[in-house]
């Protein structure tokens, strides 16, 4: 496994990369206000176009991710087919976790696929930061709510003082 990291102006992401694609993005703990950046050191192809993405995606540029291939070994069919309905959402946009299991097959797993979502590895790419309650709430994120609202507020979702997003 290939371990690189990606400077974003709120911290450095680790990026591990299998032979299939990008097996997982971690964020450091919380997001971090002029925080120093890292060169990239590791050029392979995936790497350096997630880099120039990443890049676009925290200077407020509608980004899509899609090109980017993405390690999906190791979850289980209803897992894979909850990220992969997550995935397809647009950059600016929000999914309630009742219409994400609706489209996966699921009417009836929405808190299922809240757990799903929470096993996300590759967050940002598979943009689970975009699931949120159906009232509103944004609900928890493996990165932390304040990476959560940081990544929503980067794709000009409105955060309203009672903590909810339009869905």
């Amino acid at each position: 496994m290939l371990v690189a990291y990606i400077g974003t102006p709120y911290g450095i992401l680790t990026t591990r990369w299998s032979g299939l694609g990008l097996y997982s993005l971690d964020f450091p703990a919380e997001p971090l206000e002029g925080s120093e950046r890292l060169d990239d050191y590791e050029q392979t192809r995936p790497f350096a176009a997630l880099c120039q993405l990443m890049e676009s995606y925290f200077a407020g540029a509608a980004v899509d991710f899609r090109q980017i291939p993405i390690d999906w070994s190791g979850y289980t069919p209803f897992q894979a087919a909850v990220l992969r309905v997550v995935h397809a959402v647009p950059y600016g946009q929000t999914i309630s976790y009742a219409s994400v299991a609706q489209q996966a097959g699921m009417s009836r797993a929405a808190r299922a696929v809240g757990n799903a979502v929470g096993i996300n590895r590759t967050p940002i790419l598979i943009p689970c930061h975009r699931a949120v309650r159906a009232d509103g709430r944004v609900g928890g994120f493996s990165g932390g709510e304040g990476w959560k609202e940081r990544l929503l507020a980067t794709e000009g979702v409105r955060l309203y003082s009672n903590g909810k997003v339009a869905i």
